[in-house]
């Protein structure tokens, strides 16, 4: 369950997200959007229901600028960059940064 975001007529989830497993499902990657252009978002994650003891953190792979409209150039080819970080999780939930793509691992 997600907020929509409208423009206009036009309406879409907040947040879209997919997960994957390996194939013996012992490692997982959940990659998801958070399409806010301001509000960070809460990701509630069933760890349970995939047989996992449900972490105090997860380690992270974002993407995201300081503005929506950021973007790299060939004067600024560093503005936008993958960064790595430790997600605190509380209540299965974790929280994702405003207008950001997230790869959580666990």
């Amino acid at each position: 369950e997600a907020e929509s975001l409208t423009h206009g007529d036009k309406s879409t989830a907040v947040v879209d997200g997919i997960l994957t497993a390996n194939e013996q499902r012992n490692k997982y990657a959940y990659i998801v959007v958070n399409k806010s252009p301001d509000k960070s978002q809460q990701l509630t994650i069933d760890f349970k229901s995939l047989g996992v003891k449900t972490p105090s953190k997860v380690n992270a792979t974002v993407l995201e600028g300081r503005t929506p409209d950021d973007y790299n150039d060939l004067e600024h080819p560093d503005r936008v960059v993958p960064q790595e970080r430790s997600l605190k999780v509380k209540d299965n939930t974790v929280t994702l940064s405003p207008h950001s793509l997230t790869v959580i691992s666990f």
